[in-house]
């Protein structure tokens, strides 16, 4: 990270006018050199703002992500009886051994995804909404 960049990072009302400042960049804000710099960008556009290092920015970021990253559940082991519960609740069952293998022998309602294709398939085919189970039977 280069310590000598500058985040000039608009006040809330003006962040306003980013539909989604975390998927486009946001017109307001920009990467300077220089504090100086920075606040005379924003001066000659009549803008507020805090000029902060990476570091910040990234503290900052980290903040305003906290809800959505508390929502996410971490993987967890589950036993049997966790499992029917699941999949009776509406989780999605996932085997991640090669296909070859889930043809053999799988648990019922069980869809493959080869671990190797986990990220790609896996965004077409589960639904985000529902709880997913990722399991591995190995018989060896």
């Amino acid at each position: 990270m280069n310590s000598d960049a500058l985040l000039f990072r608009p006040d809330d009302e003006l962040m306003s006018c980013c539909e989604n400042v975390y998927e486009e960049w946001c017109p307001n804000s920009n990467l300077f050199s220089d504090a100086g710099q920075a606040r005379r960008w924003g001066d000659q556009r009549g803008m507020s703002a805090r000029v902060m290092d990476p570091a910040e920015a990234s503290r900052l970021g980290m903040s305003d992500w906290a809800d959505v990253v508390q929502e996410v559940a971490m993987p967890k082991e589950i036993d049997r009886e966790g499992l029917r519960r699941m999949v009776a609740a509406g989780a999605q069952l996932v085997e991640v051994l090669p296909a070859e293998e889930y043809a053999e022998d799988h648990l019922p309602e069980a869809i493959s995804i080869p671990l190797r294709h986990i990220d790609a398939e896996g965004a077409k085919v589960l639904d985000k909404d529902r709880a997913v189970i990722v399991y591995c039977w190995d018989s060896a």
